[in-house]
């Protein structure tokens, strides 16, 4: 902030005449002055800068001829199936340490723990398959998801050596990134390929883009606190087609998600 002032200026004149009347003993006293009175203003100034602050969307352009890359800013692997010893990842989790914290339904962690299946869980994972994630079988919420889950795309997905699949993640302007390409178990001519973001400055919200994506696929996706608490899109509604982006709030439970593009 900063100000201009002047000084204030005021210049008074005062004169006095006294007339003394004689003859009736009358003293009569004139008091005449001008007051002249400069006012500055001041006048102060205030310079906000505003700054608007979003989820940007990475460069990425569609290949529908071609293999998926990842398109997050700074991607490094939190798994690659090409340096598996196993050939690949089916029905299993990769725990992945971030540099800050990220929350759903108040619950934060710095560890991310990274279904093959589509499903990214704060808690850790799930009590009935601690060595292989679950895979869908109802609406969320579900007892077969761990709690405090992020479901981008719940499906039966497979990660394939020497196809350009993987999980990826990058914390880059204050969002950590996690991005998925992979394919479907029952058809591995199909790609799947998602981005999920949780910008730390919108704590409990999370977002899910869509690229690549297969139609004729009904899979699950929306946000879980619980076994029995969340907000998912009925598995009737299909799945997530490309180019969606969705929007998840878990501030208030049981959450809400609304697609947004």
């Amino acid at each position: 902030m900063s100000a201009e002032t002047s000084s204030t200026s005021i210049t008074t004149t005062i004169t006095t005449s006294t007339t003394i009347d004689t003859t009736t003993n009358t003293i009569t006293t004139i008091t005449t002055g001008t007051t002249t009175i400069d006012i500055t203003t001041t006048i102060a100034t205030s310079t906000i800068a505003t700054t608007t602050t979003g989820i940007p969307n990475p460069p990425y352009v569609y290949n529908p001829n071609g293999t998926p890359t990842a398109g997050i800013p700074n991607p490094t692997y939190a798994y690659d199936p090409d340096t598996d010893p196993h050939g690949g990842e089916d029905d299993n989790w990769n725990s992945q340490v971030i540099p800050v914290a990220v929350s759903l339904y108040g619950f934060s962690s710095s560890t991310l723990w990274l279904s093959s299946n589509g499903i990214i869980s704060l808690s850790g994972p799930d009590q009935y398959y601690p060595y292989g994630a679950g895979l869908p079988s109802s609406d969320i919420p579900d007892p077969d998801i761990p709690n405090d889950t992020a479901a981008p795309f719940w499906y039966d997905l497979v990660l394939d050596p020497g196809r350009g699949h993987g999980i990826w993640w990058s914390y880059v302007n204050g969002i950590v990134y996690v991005e998925y390409i992979c394919t479907s178990f029952s058809d591995s001519s199909r790609y799947f390929h998602f981005q999920v973001e949780f910008p730390t400055a919108t704590p409990n919200i999370v977002v899910y883009r869509y690229y690549e994506m297969n139609t004729n696929v009904y899979a699950f996706f929306g946000v879980q606190k619980d076994s029995t608490t969340g907000y998912g899109f009925p598995h009737s509604t299909g799945s997530p087609a490309q180019g969606w982006v969705v929007t998840c709030d878990t501030t208030t439970t049981p959450g809400i998600c609304v697609r947004t593009a």
